[in-house]
């Protein structure tokens, strides 16, 4: 057994026990069984982060003893590709999962140990022996978080297990055929001496940040989701101050995974745009789209105790579709760029999906009929009220709902085959419906009911107008219908653009409204959510022109010749082959061309761009026969009402087909994304950095002296008559002098 494979045994049995020893804890009440499972879980913290860091070495110096190292590396490879090559495959991107549950759980530790350090400290001079202070110093929620995550971690544990990172080259030999038809095993290291290297796709710089991010904002989901179990056990009302920092971490992970992914997809893999709705897409928005729900009704919990119900849901199907976006990268059902060919690991990811729901569902209805048990008419009567107040915010919920349900049922009956027309009709009406909240809850407050009527009604007429002459004046050429037959892609975009202006517009009066000069603090941390409500008014206007009004020519080019598109001219000017490798198990071979253009603008030389294109081939009958592009770098001339996007689709020795596309309103979406990230990252800082509380000053136990007595008030006549004349006196002396 190798030491790697030894520590993630050790690590099983350590979080077998934590687990164990958690549930005992909660029947029988022994702080010593607490006191086992803290310990276990610690030290499963430790074992699984050793784990990870021995797997990264083993990529560093190549030691291709190891099957997966030598599946996913290569001796010539840079740095970074070895650090990126262990979560390249299905073994270490588990291994990086747990690990990322791992370190949330022993931060949650030490955070939990250092509020008890400071509840003994503040109490260690009471004489109060009874056992209440001691069972707030356990804090029975984060108890329950603790047993939930531990268990979650179990299953990673088990997975990883199965699928052993660390497993030894020798058990993976390879059978060739021989030339007399026998079967010969073959050590792998004997034809790729130097490392397999994994896909050729993956050979990016972007491999070392996007999965990374995804799988932070993957695992950081896991504690809100248990918190929010422990709050429907427990009914403890700060259950919030366990799961919100954590939830706006993985908000924050998952929205800069899906940005950068969009963003390598864009200028880096040649896919021709950032978003496809490829079914792994789709399957990581799902997720951010509840979780952007759940974010919002935690809040609404810790303001005015609401939402009771409806947030413990949120956070066990956010969770539960984190699982399911994994399921479909891995099951081999869906059809995808992203998706690996492997059914072991999903079927064991489906069966897990199936326990989790089965069991959270159990507990939030036992959570519910506890509850209304419990409620008075009185309460009931005031959350209806509280209802009606709080009508914007339900509206926002319900919307979130719908785009959640439309994803998912795409996912569920395309299987990744579905054109995007079949989500972005679907998911239109409801996205202006969004906007339309927006504008309403920010300005409602201080324009009042009235004004924000008449903005509403005049946007609405607005749009109509702009959905009229938009396409006729602007773009008059044919747009494809987006509804019926006489309703375009062109009017939609031209209906939505009025309300994407008033978000904006009321997102810049929220945060100029919300400065105090008096505390930057105070301000960052108002601010804060309407700079990311800002992005996503930008986000929704950059996506519905970009994707909806752009402009392609396309054609075969030689070297020397050119291609025009609107003003400007895309000139090849040179194509040679700078590698030339093979895969000699499939007999499949790759080129890597380098393809050098010059744009222009009019006759004004703009810009020059070299590119590379990884094409594979196979030889038929002793002649070289091209298959496909297998990676291909992009041409993107960035400005800031559009972009020109140059991509390749064939190559041979003098000639390439190039796709030339202008692209506008692309700054916007970008500048969506980058608001997005800024918003939450401001408002995780503020509210990591909380302002000192007042405590109410000791009173001072030393002894007050006494003040003198006024001297007793002159009433007799005679007595203030000789006073007069004795100060009189003194005046003439002073005067004399």
């Amino acid at each position: 057994m190798s030491t790697g494979t030894f520590l993630l045994w050790t690590s099983l049995f350590l979080a077998g026990g934590a687990f164990i020893s958690s549930i005992i804890y909660h029947f029988t009440k022994d702080r010593n069984f607490r006191k086992y499972a803290i310990i276990a879980t610690i030290g499963c913290v430790g074992t699984i982060t050793m784990a990870y860091f021995l797997l990264t070495y083993h990529f560093i110096i190549s030691n291709f003893d190891i099957h997966y190292v030598w599946n996913h590396s290569a001796k010539n490879f840079p740095w970074y590709l070895k650090i990126s090559g262990t979560w390249a495959g299905q073994e270490g991107s588990f291994l990086l999962w747990a690990w990322l549950i791992a370190i949330p759980l022993g931060i949650q530790e030490l955070i939990q140990y250092l509020k008890n350090k400071k509840y003994r400290q503040y109490h260690k001079d009471t004489e109060d022996t009874d056992d209440e202070p001691i069972a707030k110093m356990e804090d029975r929620t984060y108890d329950f978080t603790r047993t939930i995550v531990i268990g979650v971690l179990l299953v990673f544990i088990i997975l990883l297990i199965v699928k052993d990172p660390f497993d030894a080259i020798s058990n993976h030999f390879i059978d060739i055929t021989q030339s007399d038809a026998t079967i010969k095993p073959t050590d792998p290291r004997d034809i790729y001496p130097g490392g397999f290297g994994g896909n050729p796709m993956l050979r990016n710089f972007w491999m070392v940040i996007h999965p990374p991010l995804l799988f932070i904002g993957y695992a950081f989901i896991t504690i809100p989701f248990a918190a929010s179990l422990s709050y429907s056990i427990t009914g403890d009302k700060k259950w919030t101050n366990v799961s919100l920092q954590w939830s706006r971490l993985a908000w924050l992970f998952l929205t800069l995974g899906i940005c950068v992914g969009a963003g390598w997809a864009y200028i880096a893999l040649g896919w021709g745009g950032y978003w496809g709705w490829d079914a792994v897409e789709v399957g990581s928005l799902v997720p951010w789209i509840t979780l952007s729900a759940f974010l919002h009704t935690q809040l609404m919990n810790k303001r005015k105790k609401e939402y009771g119900i409806i947030t413990p849901i949120l956070g066990m199907v956010t969770f539960v579709l984190v699982i399911f976006a994994t399921f479909i990268t891995r099951s081999g059902f869906w059809k995808s760029v992203h998706a690996w060919s492997e059914t072991e690991v999903g079927l064991i990811l489906l069966v897990i999906m199936i326990v989790i729901v089965d069991i959270s569902t159990i507990i939030i209805i036992r959570a519910y009929i506890l509850r209304r048990r419990k409620r008075t008419p009185e309460e009931s009567t005031r959350s209806i009220k509280k209802k009606w107040d709080s009508i914007s915010m339900q509206a926002t919920i319900l919307i979130f709902t719908i785009l959640t349900i439309i994803t998912f049922i795409g996912l569920m009956f395309t299987m990744g085959g579905r054109d995007p027309k079949f989500y972005e009709t679907r998911l239109a009406p409801f996205i202006i419906l969004m906007l339309i909240t927006m504008g309403v809850c920010l300005c409602w407050r201080y324009l009042g009911k009235e004004n924000t009527t008449y903005i509403i009604a005049w946007t609405f007429l607005a749009g109509i107008a702009c959905a009229m002459l938009l396409p006729k004046y602007l773009f008059p050429g044919e747009a494809e219908m987006f509804y019926f037959n006489y309703i375009s892609t062109h009017h939609v975009i031209g209906f939505l653009t009025p309300f994407c202006l008033l978000a904006i517009f009321a997102s810049v009066y929220k945060i100029i409204r919300l400065v105090n000069l008096k505390s930057i603090r105070i301000t960052l941390k108002n601010t804060s959510p309407h700079i990311i409500h800002l992005g996503a008014a930008f986000l929704f206007i950059g996506y519905g022109v970009s994707q909806t009004m752009t402009y392609e020519s396309s054609g075969r080019v030689k070297v020397g010749e050119t291609l025009d598109i609107d003003e400007y001219t895309v000139k090849l000017m040179e194509i040679e082959i700078i590698e030339d490798t093979g895969d000699k198990l499939s007999q499949e071979y790759w080129d890597t061309w380098d393809v050098s253009l010059e744009i222009y603008e009019g006759d004004e030389l703009i810009d020059k761009g070299e590119m590379n294109i990884v094409y594979s081939y196979y030889f038929k009958e002793n002649r070289r026969t091209y298959s496909k592009v297998m990676s291909s770098d992009v041409y993107v001339k960035q400005m800031l009402l559009e972009d020109l996007y140059v991509s390749f689709n064939a190559v041979n020795d003098n000639e390439v087909e190039i796709n030339v596309k202008t692209i506008p309103m692309m700054s916007a979406l970008w500048a969506g994304m980058i608001l997005f990230v800024v918003g939450i990252t401001i408002r995780i800082i503020v509210d990591y950095f909380p302002t000192k509380k007042k405590h109410a000053r000791k009173p001072d136990l030393k002894p007050v002296k006494k003040r003198s007595e006024p001297p007793p008030v002159k009433t007799n006549a005679t007595e203030i008559e000789n006073d007069y004349e004795k100060m009189l006196e003194e005046e003439l002396k002073r005067f004399r002098s």
